[in-house]
């Protein structure tokens, strides 16, 4: 299948670095999510340093519905830190993972 491992389908990547982020990144939210439809994978779990990913997540999940694409949080600085209101508006957004500062 388009020269992709096979071991690949139904496959959940947890932690997906994508564009925009403060370090440059090859590929943005909807290339990550085409790709892991492409090789047949369940789920990807998009993250970022400088900012939360679940609205980037909820338009590539529109673009690539047969692929589960979730956002999560970073506790960076910038992201808000380790302050119990960013979790909280994470999680109602719909984040699936939160992660402790880079």
């Amino acid at each position: 299948m388009n020269g992709l491992p096979d071991s690949l389908r139904g496959a959940i990547d947890l932690h997906v670095p994508c564009a925009p982020d403060v370090v440059p990144r090859r590929f943005d939210a909807i290339d990550v999510a085409r790709a892991a439809a492409a090789a047949g994978m369940s789920a990807v779990v998009l993250t970022s340093h400088a900012t939360p990913t679940m609205a980037t997540a909820m338009l590539a999940a529109k673009v690539t519905p047969e692929v589960a694409v979730h956002g999560a949080l970073v506790l960076n600085d910038c992201s808000g830190g380790f302050h119990p209101a960013a979790v909280e508006a994470a999680l109602a957004l719909g984040a699936r993972a939160i992660w402790m500062p880079t």
